[in-house]
């Protein structure tokens, strides 16, 4: 089993739902980067003193956090070099 399992199924399910959809590149794209600001987000209130490895992201997601989480500004396609990831398509 890899460690990045829930990747593959998050990568799965995000394009299944923009099939079932019929998104557009552009909200396909908005999708993929909000989920994996979600993904990284929720992997980070799940750490423990025991954890040892990060899944991408996590790093570049916490200085989004403060009481609540700026999706938005963290996945923002517009200053990528601002957001979590520099690349379009995210990580």
């Amino acid at each position: 089993m890899t460690r990045y399992i829930r990747y593959h199924s998050l990568y799965a399910a995000i394009a299944a739902h923009a099939e079932r959809k019929a998104l557009d590149l552009v909200a396909c794209r908005r999708l993929v980067r909000r989920c994996e600001v979600l993904m990284a987000a929720l992997h980070r209130d799940a750490e423990t003193a025991e954890d040892t490895w990060f899944p991408h992201g996590v790093d570049r997601v916490r200085r989004f956090r403060t009481q609540e989480l700026d999706l938005a500004r963290a996945a923002d396609e517009e200053n990528l070099n601002q957001s979590y990831s520099p690349r379009r398509w995210g990580f």
